[in-house]
């Protein structure tokens, strides 16, 4: 179990590291406008029309007894 207090301050410091990296990485102004695409894509339009393969819920199924 003592193995295991030779690792704590290394896995600090690794978190350390990724915290500042991914901060950099957010932060970078280069970046910026991707994620600003990003998070406006659940407010786009769909332009396509839907395929007709898909089931339309709005209609109940009926269904058929068979005995």
């Amino acid at each position: 179990m003592e193995y295991l207090l030779a690792f704590r301050p290394w896995v600090s410091v690794i978190m350390l590291i990724t915290f500042i990296g991914l901060f950099i990485w957010v932060a970078n102004p280069k970046r910026s406008k991707g994620f600003n695409e990003a998070a406006n894509l659940p407010f786009a339009e769909d332009d396509e029309e839907q395929p007709s393969s898909q089931v339309d819920t709005a209609q109940p199924h009926k269904r058929e007894n068979k005995q």
